[in-house]
């Protein structure tokens, strides 16, 4: 029997550690590109595992078979081909692609992937086996494995989550199986082996980690998708700013050379290039650090014609420039009376982008990388060899003064000089409808708006007054016209949603427009002054309506971003008011206060104000519940076990005072034996207890005191001979228990000691019963 439930035992060991490797080599496999099918690596695995666990317990083996090699090679290199060069050579190589790959330098090169897969397989492979077979410590392999799953998963390797759930399949079958061969082989060879005892200590470990299972399953994602909980990921990244890092891609790096010009799709809020509209999913991922004096808008890119639900680009004419070369084409004077000189300086982060990101109006682009940079007819910047993660640039650039200011100049700049007018007036007649032309009518009328700029911000004011900020909106209904729809059906949505309507209705007065696509860079950090942090979510759409006589002038017809400082005369300036502020001066919440979260709530547009509450989307009841859930499971476990160890300790003692004497002392013994087995004495098989207490008394020996023989000869005579137990019997049961545990606790130490009888129940008075006791129940 006990020769079949080790083998037993073998079996289900090697077909969980084998699982294990397979799991972690599978998902090393995804992130450096191997590209065996799933069942080749697995064989692979199998074969190198085992290999392993052989040379690992006969390492004579491995080393003979090492040297035999190492000679096979010299003769060859000495009697058929020089192969010991080329091989050493081949060797540097690969470590020094592993080496320069583990800093961050460099990916792993084609011809290495399998070379440093299996170096992967054999440190894997013998730590596991190892921990396994070795130590039997199987809880050391849980910080390694799932600390890597985490990871992996974290940074968007989707396999990683299946690979856990066949770690902590096999982890929890290998642990469950451990339990149940060490309780029977700690019953074996006693009187009375009562396997039935086995079935509680099974049933509570299936029950406990069956719940952890489950738990751990309620908290990962149920989709390939990460979860986007932005509130508690920005406490994370705050408090731990590494974790940021974590979640790289290697697609924003120079050597994946996928960089390309900014498409307002890629940020979520625009789910089709072809057609306006539609619920968004937004992301948290940081994508730029902005150094600037103040917070900006930053231009990606400018669309010009409107048609079909969509806005389309007309990127010519283009110019290009050599780096550090001024492309603004203004003159000093003009520079000293109608702009004011910025510096702005963009770190990108996981992003890479061969558009420049720059406030209106830039003149010069310095980078530590390529030689040239083509300009636009909107000054919309792109750099050909791409800005990727890490990398930054140095826009100068000469910002307008504003609207009141430049009307205290000679400025004079008329619509009809500006070249291809045509396409900032564009639209597609046929496609407005009529009451949208008769809505931007008698707004016009009922503000009695005297010039362009009264008009432009009447029509501000109605969009962020009467509509509701939303990201969940419903997709355009076929054949429904984009600007129609939103102005009489829905009356919600997001940034395109506002600015369309804008630009068309300011086209409709004859105003000239464009609609401009990039971020907002308002969220400065807390620990760097002027340094702006840019997410995925920052992304933004707005107008420059060009007004005469100042020309392009921002409007922001989004209720959930505060309108731009124009300072419509120079009486309306405050005396410490900075004319270059390109934001509402009399705010200072943070953006993200803005709620344009993609799951937030929908906003209103009472008077352009942003709403005030700086909660998560999640209600925050929700939240705090979910992390004290958390807190409990993962950080309260141990405590609650040993607690509850206490507990059931306490209770039994109070057992025990019901008992009879027999039963005490039948109970006590037996408690005795499993403390002297944690002090290294078993008994032999075949042994008695007299046998047993004569060759181990001495070891236990204290002058003066009653030691374990004179124990056993009470035990055995109230046992098997009816002798009455007293009460000065069961004291010197008590005392002896109390000394053992004394030298149990000195030999382990007060942790291990205490680890180990309440949280493990190494050893636990267990209500064995006497005959009597079982003939009556």
């Amino acid at each position: 029997m006990s020769r079949n439930l080790s083998t037993s035992q073998k079996m289900i060991s090697y077909i969980t550690y084998i699982l294990m490797v397979f799991s972690l080599l599978y998902v090393y496999g995804v992130v450096i590109g191997v590209e065996l099918n799933f069942f080749v690596q697995f064989f692979i695995v199998l074969l190198g595992s085992l290999a392993v666990v052989f040379f690992m317990k006969k390492p004579l083996v491995f080393y003979i078979l090492l040297v035999v090699s190492l000679i096979s090679a010299s003769l060859v290199h000495r009697y058929v081909t020089p192969v010991l060069g080329t091989g050493i050579q081949r060797i540097m190589a690969l470590f020094s692609n592993i080496f320069n790959h583990l800093r961050g330098d460099e990916f792993i090169f084609p011809e290495n992937v399998l070379w440093f897969w299996g170096i992967l397989l054999g440190i894997i492979a013998l730590f596991t086996a190892y921990i396994i077979f070795k130590e039997k410590r199987i809880y050391w392999l849980l910080p390694v494995y799932l600390g890597s799953y985490i990871y992996y998963w974290y940074i968007y390797i989707d396999q990683a989550y299946m690979m856990t759930v066949v770690f902590i399949v096999a982890f929890l079958v290998l642990f469950g199986m451990n339990k149940y061969f060490e309780e029977q082989l700690g019953w074996e060879g006693k009187e009375r082996n009562r396997m039935d005892s086995l079935y509680g200590p099974w049933i509570q470990t299936v029950v406990i980690y069956s719940a952890l299972i489950i738990m751990l399953a309620m908290v990962l994602p149920k989709s390939g998708n990460a979860l986007e909980w932005h509130w508690l990921e920005d406490r994370v990244y705050d408090v731990f700013p590494f974790v940021e890092d974590m979640r790289s891609d290697s697609q924003y790096t120079r050597g994946a050379r996928e960089a390309d010009t900014f498409q307002f799709t890629s940020t979520g809020f625009q789910r089709e290039s072809s057609r306006l509209g539609g619920p968004v999913s937004l992301s948290g991922r940081v994508v730029m650090h902005v150094e600037a004096s103040e917070a900006n808008y930053l231009r990606g890119n400018v669309r010009h014609t409107y048609r079909d639900n969509r806005w389309e680009t007309i990127s010519e004419p283009s110019e290009t420039y050599g780096l550090a070369e001024d492309f603004g084409g203004l003159r000093e004077e003009e520079e000293d009376k109608y702009y004011r000189q910025a510096f702005i300086t963009i770190t990108h982060q996981e992003f890479a982008s061969q558009s420049l990101f720059s406030p209106f109006n830039p003149v010069e682009v310095r980078t530590g990388r390529g030689d040239e940079v083509i300009v636009n007819r909107d000054g919309v910047l792109i750099f050909p060899d791409g800005v990727y993660q890490r990398e930054s640039y140095t826009i100068k650039v000469q910002k307008p003064l504003v609207y009141g200011a430049l009307l205290e100049t000679d400025i004079d700049l008329r619509k009809e000089d500006l070249q291809d007018l045509e396409i900032y007036l564009q639209l597609p007649d046929e496609e407005i409808t009529d009451r949208t032309r008769e809505l931007t009518a008698s707004i016009i009328e009922e503000a009695e708006a005297e010039n362009d700029y009264h008009k432009a911000k009447a029509i501000e004011a109605h969009l962020r007054e009467n509509y509701e900020y939303n990201t969940q909106v419903e997709p355009l209904p076929l054949n429904e016209e984009f600007v129609d729809h939103f102005l009489f059906e829905t009356r919600e949505g997001y940034c395109t949603y506002y600015a369309t309507p804008m630009a068309v209705m300011l086209r409709l007065e004859g105003i000239p427009v464009r609609y401009i696509e990039g971020y907002v860079a308002r969220n400065e950090l807390e620990d760097e002054r002027g340094v702006y942090e840019v997410r995925q979510r920052h992304a933004h759409t707005w107008v420059e309506a060009f007004i005469e006589p100042v020309g392009w002038v921002n409007f922001e017809p989004t209720p959930a971003f505060p309108q731009p400082y124009r300072q419509d005369a120079l009486l309306d300036m405050d005396e410490d008011q900075e004319l270059d502020n390109d934001f509402d001066n009399g705010e200072e919440d943070d953006f993200d206060d803005l709620g344009i979260d993609a799951d937030d709530d929908v906003q209103s547009g009472d008077r352009g104000e942003a709403r005030e509450d700086p909660e998560a989307a999640i209600p925050f009841g929700v939240t705090r519940g979910g992390i004290i859930g958390l807190l409990v499971i993962f950080i309260g476990f141990m405590p609650a076990r040993f607690l509850y160890g206490v507990m059931q300790y306490r209770r039994r003692e109070q057992q025990m005072q019901t008992w009879s004497p027999e039963k005490k002392v039948l109970c006590l013994y037996a408690y005795l034996l499993e403390l002297i087995n944690k002090l290294g004495q078993q008994p032999r098989k075949g042994e008695t207890h007299y046998e047993f207490a004569d060759r181990i008394a001495y070891k236990l020996y204290e002058e003066r005191k009653i030691g374990i023989k004179e124990l056993t000869h009470i035990f055995v005579r109230s046992k098997y001979g009816d002798v009455p137990v007293t009460d000065e019997d069961l004291q010197l049961f008590q005392d002896y228990r109390n000394r053992l545990e004394d030298r149990l606790k000195n030999d382990w130490g007060k942790r291990r000691y205490l680890y180990s009888k309440y949280i493990r129940r190494d050893f636990f008075l267990e209500d064995r019963g006497t005959e009597k006791d079982r003939g009556t129940e």
